[in-house]
């Protein structure tokens, strides 16, 4: 009943009621359906709608591919869909794709963090950001200290609906790794001298680390910049029960013959681990 109180929560609860009377909905799913939609009001409204022949929980499932539910393609001005298109279709060329480039990355991230994935300088980057806000298609919060930028779910899986699988190409592999290799290693250092923000950071682009591994063994030329981040990485793999992962990744990128005391720090950790 709490959850059903926030705003959003309380919008989609009364939108689902209208078209199925009686409906008791359970908080939890709603929360979660609000939390993918980005609480944005016409999401919820159109979400809702569903609720006349699905539960909250099972509307859920469906919203793994929340564009084929919301009627994505749409022309129309006055539904999410087309506002959304409309949107995306008025930024200037540049913008679009520095939302494209924002939308491999699974969570927010800073400013200078951004500057290393687009290759700009921090002052040129930061109108764009303004705009990008504005527009309703990048949001600015406030987390570890700093402010993190990151697209809404919905415009994100609308950037990258034409990515095939979701499967990031080699360019934008390459670009993520670069933004990786530049700020990862310096959150190790400061790791070592008990930063709690580094160990922030490094949790929130772990996603990322493994989207762009993925993508790398795929790429010979991207072999040797992921095994690189693999190394400055072994530590805080180490250190934090991720041993199995630390062999996967090493061993993928040809670590027992060209990093042979990295992967036997690895290997015996990971005996250890077991034993």
């Amino acid at each position: 009943e709490e959850t059903l109180a926030y705003p959003a929560a309380a919008l989609f609860a009364e939108r689902a009621r209208a078209v199925r009377p009686g409906l008791v909905p359970d908080a939890a799913a709603v929360a979660a359906i609000c939390a993918a939609l980005d609480g944005l009001p016409l999401a919820l409204e159109a979400a809702a709608a569903h609720c006349a022949v699905l539960t909250p929980a099972a509307l859920l499932v469906q919203l793994e591919r929340p564009l084929d539910l919301l009627g994505w393609p749409s022309r129309d001005p006055t539904d999410l869909a087309g506002r959304l298109a409309g949107t995306l279709a008025a930024v200037s060329p540049a913008d679009g794709e520095r939302l494209r480039a924002i939308a491999v990355l699974e969570g927010g991230a800073t400013l200078e963090e951004l500057a290393l994935l687009l290759q700009e300088a921090p002052g040129t980057l930061l109108p764009a950001l303004e705009r990008l806000c504005a527009a309703g298609l990048l949001r600015c919060t406030e987390a570890e200290g700093q402010s993190l930028f990151a697209l809404p779910r919905l415009v994100r899986v609308l950037v990258r609906a034409d990515a095939p699988g979701g499967a990031l190409s080699a360019a934008e592999a390459g670009a993520l790794l670069r933004l990786l290799l530049g700020r990862l290693p310096a959150c190790m250092a400061e790791l070592r001298r008990g930063s709690a923000q580094a160990r922030a950071t490094l949790l929130r682009r772990a996603p990322d680390v493994r989207a762009a591994l993925a993508a790398a063994r795929e790429v010979p030329r991207l072999q040797d910049p992921a095994l690189r981040l693999c190394r400055a990485l072994l530590g805080w793999w180490l250190t934090t029960g991720q041993q199995a992962e630390a062999q996967e990744w090493l061993e993928a990128f040809g670590a027992p013959d060209r990093l042979p005391l990295a992967w036997a720090a690895v290997s015996w950790s990971r005996g250890e681990a077991q034993a």
